[in-house]
């Protein structure tokens, strides 16, 4: 990534609050409770020979307005992950009196998420995905629910084939995996009609904190089923993967929860819906002339296929120089995109896609499954 080399104001009030010992280069990041900068040990840094990435560090301040189980859960997190390949090692961290907190990691080079998500041809979609799934399925082994899965925090590097799953504050550890409860098993008795009945109103108000980002907020979320699991993060993972297939970004619109189950019934259908609904204890109604079933591969496939016009302009426009990210030399493969959507390795991703957003949590494709998946493993 590059971005804007720091002011000499901003890198010396850096510098200065950490005693001189980093030497801050450039603002890499910038979030709502965290701004991250790439920076060096002092005496190691772009001039030395001895320079590379394991040596450049990526140091997240928190804002003062981060509350502290923020701090304290992404800290425990990265202790847990113990420098695994898909997470970021935590080296360090600093606690001022003042309440200013800095987390010191690895730095890990990727490249923007608007550079290359309409750009992927289905091998780079595999080792997105195959990245993506590593890391969630290391996670379901820790007991940790990420929350907030989605592109800027997935990051990811076309010319290596690897990612870092980032930025842990919203993350919860040891939440129990039992969500096959389906809860109340009451019959509801007032669906159509213009008075709530009684089996309604003796359920219990249910509070689910909705965390993560709109747009890519699995069903059990936006319905409110208080035993969600690390089955969000996957469908979460999903909707990246819709993402990049489509070239369509963000492929839903931030809007409300009931606005957002409107657009997931005109990718999935109602019959799933519905059933997901029914698994988690809830009644699905709508009113919306939504088809019942949809035609998943269709859909998807049309989608890709409209982008393909726009996507051969802006990458010939792209692609002045051999050191372009999908130069002939980095891949193997001509600049142009090509249609891929006649080949068996398409049929294979749209599968695992429609595995991997089933509504129904409890039949959605766990992290270690996706793995075993022929689009992943041919």
């Amino acid at each position: 990534m590059t971005f804007e080399p720091l002011t000499k104001e901003r890198k010396n009030y850096l510098e200065s609050r950490f005693d001189g010992i980093y030497d801050f280069v450039e603002q890499i990041g910038v979030g709502s409770f965290s701004n991250v900068y790439r920076a060096y040990l002092r005496g190691i840094g772009d001039d030395d020979e001895n320079n590379n990435d394991s040596t450049t560090l990526a140091i997240k301040l928190l804002k003062p307005s981060s509350h502290p189980t923020r701090v304290s859960t992404e800290i425990e997190i990265l202790e847990l992950a113990n420098g695994h390949e898909t997470i970021s090692e935590l080296l360090m961290y600093h606690q001022e009196p003042d309440g200013l907190c800095a987390i010191v990691m690895t730095y890990f080079d990727n490249v923007p998420y608007d550079w290359y998500y309409s750009k992927l041809n289905l091998c780079q979609i595999k080792w997105y995905m195959t990245s993506l799934l590593r890391g969630l399925e290391f996670l379901q082994e820790l007991k940790v629910v990420h929350r907030d899965v989605k592109p800027a925090n997935f990051l990811f590097n076309p010319r290596t084939g690897e990612g870092r799953l980032i930025d842990f504050g919203l993350s919860e550890l040891n939440r129990k995996h039992d969500s096959k409860d389906g809860g109340d098993s009451r019959q509801c008795r007032c669906i159509n009609m213009t008075r709530v009945c009684s089996v309604c109103l003796s359920k219990p108000k249910q509070q689910v904190d909705r965390g993560g980002t709109a747009g890519f907020r699995a069903p059990e979320i936006l319905m409110k089923y208080p035993k969600y699991d690390g089955q969000i993060d996957v469908f979460a993972a999903g909707i990246c993967m819709l993402s990049i297939l489509t070239r369509r970004y963000p492929y839903f619109p931030k809007s409300d929860d009931f606005d957002a189950l409107s657009l997931m019934i005109h990718v999935l259908g109602v019959n799933q819906m519905k059933e997901a609904a029914t698994a988690m204890g809830k009644v699905f109604c709508s009113s919306l002339k939504e088809p019942a079933v949809v035609d998943f591969n269709d859909l998807v496939q049309e989608q890709r296929l409209n982008s393909f016009i726009d996507a051969r302009v802006a990458e010939e426009d792209e692609l002045g120089t051999d050191e372009g990210i999908y130069s002939d030399t980095s891949y193997g493969r001509s600049p142009v995109v090509e249609d891929d959507t006649n080949s068996l390795e398409w049929v294979a991703a749209v599968h695992m896609l429609e595995g991997l957003l089933a509504p129904n949590p409890h039949k959605r494709l766990r992290p270690a499954e996706a793995l075993q998946h022929d689009f992943i493993t041919s």
